[in-house]
């Protein structure tokens, strides 16, 4: 079995039965060879990896979320604000660089 992270770990103890059994399920019906390597151990690090960042992503979007307001701007409203002006200020400016020297492409 190759060596796995913490929530590799935590994932495949919670999750390692009803995963084989799905993928075992798959082989079966749909002769897709994606029978796991090791059942005891069906979710690799990569997987589990995507797995935190998604949730990680989800908790930050739920707090920005629940921090914004048009009436009341706060400091998370402010600094957004000033991130996505600054970011449309220099995609225009490349715009402008790009169009302007399109003929030399």
């Amino acid at each position: 079995m190759p060596e796995q992270l913490l929530f590799t770990r935590l994932l495949n103890e919670a999750f390692a039965g009803p995963i084989t059994a799905l993928l075992n399920a798959l082989q079966g019906t749909l002769h897709i060879p994606v029978a796991p390597k090791y059942p005891d151990a069906p979710i690799p690090n990569f997987v589990a990896m995507e797995v935190l960042v998604f949730a990680f992503l989800i908790v930050v979007f739920l707090v920005v979320r629940s921090q914004l307001s048009v009436e009341s701007p706060a400091v998370c409203s402010t600094c957004l604000r000033v991130f996505t002006d600054s970011w449309k200020a220099r995609a225009a400016t490349l715009l402008d660089i790009t169009a302007n020297n399109s003929r030399l492409f």
